[in-house]
């Protein structure tokens, strides 16, 4: 049991980083292969930047086909993984440095996430956490974290 459970982990480990380098490369039609249909991304203090829930494979599509079209070049470098006792359970830190295709700067944040894989291996639920104020600067909407 114990070699299957490792087996499992290491599999689902190879799906996070495989998940990095996809958007790396900006392959989106393979990085939303890596989800679940029902699969979820929640993005966490992002106010009215990001949408706090995206639920299913087409509205994981809506929002991340646009995204490698922003930055001329996109690094998300992995500080560490942090394997959970649950192997369908990972968590991750990682830095992502892009810069952004206008040439009006750069988009450099840290981010910590919580991967929840299904029994098929596939992403049932992405969990981002990074520093809004970084993403509020970058992409100019510094008024819709503090619109007051």
């Amino acid at each position: 049991m114990e070699t299957m459970t490792s087996s499992l982990a290491a599999a689902n480990i190879e799906t996070v980083k495989r998940f990095v380098q996809l958007v790396e490369r900006r392959d989106i039609p393979a990085f939303l292969d890596l989800f679940a249909e029902e699969g979820m991304q929640y993005n966490y203090f992002q106010e009215s930047m990001l949408p706090p829930v995206i639920k299913g494979k087409k509205a994981l599509r809506e929002f991340w086909t646009p995204i490698p079209d922003r930055f001329s070049s996109m690094k998300f470098p992995i500080e560490e993984i942090y394997p959970m006792a649950d192997p369908q359970k990972v968590a991750v830190k990682y830095r992502g440095f892009a810069k952004l295709k206008d040439g009006s700067g750069e988009y450099n944040n840290e981010y910590f996430a919580l991967f929840f894989f299904d029994e098929d291996g596939k992403i049932r639920e992405y969990h981002e956490y990074s520093n809004p104020v970084v993403t509020a600067k970058a992409f100019k909407m510094m008024e819709k974290l503090f619109p007051y």
